[in-house]
């Protein structure tokens, strides 16, 4: 007998396993709050956009000492994690790179990106805080002619 609202087989109830992609230039894993702690360790950051937790794939790459991102698998993720918990991995290889703010025109605007360091500035230079795209944005004729 179902219990109103919740059908006897509803999917929704069972946990869905982690998985990877690749979006871009970044290595994404969903479904992942299960082993969120072992990511924050090597590196990852969560993407609440995307709702999952990303990194570049060149630098999981670099972690886990692969030649290429097809070898990369939540398993591997899980071991460095355990590594990197226990000192065998050196902390630089865990730690992020800083990237570098990234300026793109986008539908008439001057969006900029990777700014958390600069992000004051940006404020002070008429800039809006676009969290949704995670960005700060100004139009681009305002920029063009202050």
């Amino acid at each position: 007998e179902a219990i109103m609202g919740v059908m006897p087989d509803d999917k929704l109830l069972s946990a869905q396993a982690p998985f990877l992609s690749v979006n871009g230039t970044d290595l994404e894993v969903h479904n992942s709050y299960s082993m969120k702690d072992s990511l924050r360790s090597i590196g990852f950051r969560f993407d609440a956009s995307r709702a999952c937790w990303v990194r570049p794939v060149e630098e999981v790459v670099a972690l886990l000492d692969l030649q290429d991102a097809v070898s990369i698998s939540v398993e591997s993720l899980m071991e460095a994690s355990q590594r990197a918990i226990e000192g065998e991995i050196p902390q630089e290889k865990v730690a992020v790179q800083k990237s570098s703010p990234l300026l793109k025109v986008e539908n008439g605007e001057l969006a900029v990106y990777n700014s958390y360091e600069i992000r004051e500035k940006l404020r002070s230079a008429g800039f809006r805080w676009n969290s949704e795209g995670s960005k700060w944005t100004r139009n681009l004729q305002d920029v063009m002619y202050a």
